[in-house]
């Protein structure tokens, strides 16, 4: 009973003590955790694309319908509140807000640093992963450029405006997995819920992915951006099954909102949608939701959105972003587990 009982406790121990390390492609880095100004400047330069040499290339994606490439920009808001979302702006696991040193902060599922960059860390998606895990900047850089992927990659909203937060709604969804776990109708998800962070809000587990964002620009923390009152698409024009169903186009959620960084106004927009015209440089939704999708549909700025929808989830089970917050879940599960185990053989001892 000696032996089991210490074998356990060794076993529990190797589980927590493996949280974001050697099983992830690259190794973390000691470094000082940047203050919230210089996470704003990163934010407010990777929104505007200028972090030149200090950030990966951040590439092109479509504006307006039919769409035109033109180079990445972003809400830097909308930016910031993912990066709250994700680390709540932690690059290193350092003690204190900033100034502090410690080691990269890698989730239990190997997000690194600030965006939690999780994909192409093994070198194969055309960014350099030691500065992913060493520097904020480039960090905050690359997710950026995963984001403007996502955009490409996903359906029209509205105008296709990318100074528009409303219009990134499937981009942000995509961003954590565009697929049914993010879905508004998933049944997980109460009916009925009240926007995240609002004073009849649920808790982060009770909402997809992209309301959370939603939430956190509705909702900001310690004023690191101004308070957005971002627009919800209408729910109905997302499909809402399990299978054979993939988003289609969506009309503008109005009114729309710009995006700045703390210190500059957030603006209204009109937020004219566009007309019938334009109808024809839609992804035909028909057939998206048959999961039968013509080339010849497709925008040329917009890559083969189905095949996004791997069934793969980023998010866990449990509703937890790729974020420290996730690594301590993880972490006290295991305890948990540990601790029940060591009651059934205590008791067990003790009936013999």
């Amino acid at each position: 009973m000696k032996r089991a009982l210490f074998v356990l406790i060794v076993m529990s121990s190797a589980m927590v003590s493996t949280r974001g390390s050697a099983d992830c492609p690259e190794p973390a880095v000691e470094g000082v955790q940047p203050c919230d100004a210089a996470l704003s400047t990163a934010f407010s330069r990777a929104a505007a694309n200028s972090l030149g040499s200090d950030g990966p290339d951040l590439g092109m994606i479509g504006e307006g319908r039919p769409s035109s490439s033109v180079s990445a920009r972003f809400p830097c808001a909308l930016l910031a509140a993912i990066g709250q979302v994700e680390s709540t702006w932690r690059q290193f696991s350092a003690t204190g807000t900033c100034g502090g040193t410690g080691p990269t902060l890698i989730s239990f599922d190997c997000g690194y640093g600030v965006m939690q960059i999780t994909s192409g860390m093994d070198g194969t998606a055309g960014f350099d992963p030691p500065s992913v895990a060493r520097g904020f900047v480039y960090n905050v850089g690359t997710g950026a450029r995963i984001l403007g992927q996502k955009w490409r990659t996903t359906p029209y909203v509205g105008v296709n405006n990318p100074d528009l937060v409303e219009c990134w709604y499937y981009a942000v969804w995509a961003y954590n997995g565009f697929s049914y776990i993010n879905n508004p109708h998933n049944p997980r998800y109460a009916a009925t819920r009240m926007p995240y962070r609002s004073d009849a809000g649920g808790a982060r587990s009770d909402y997809p992915y992209q309301e959370v964002v939603w939430g956190y620009l509705r909702s900001p923390v310690a004023d690191r951006w101004p308070t957005i009152e971002v627009s919800y698409p209408d729910d109905d024009e997302i499909c809402g099954t399990a299978t054979s169903c993939f988003p289609g186009n969506l009309s503008m959620p109005m009114p729309s909102h710009t995006g700045a960084c703390a210190g500059l106004p957030v603006e209204l927009d009109a937020g004219v949608a566009p007309d019938a015209s334009s109808d024809a440089s839609m992804l035909d939704a028909a057939l998206l939701d048959s999961g039968d999708v013509d080339a010849s549909n497709l925008d040329a700025s917009r890559i083969d959105a189905p095949a996004l929808d791997s069934g793969v989830v980023h998010q866990p089970p449990s509703g937890c972003s790729c974020s420290a917050a996730g690594a301590r879940l993880h972490e006290r599960s295991l305890l948990a587990l540990a601790l029940g185990l060591l009651l059934v053989l205590a008791r067990k001892r003790a009936r013999q």
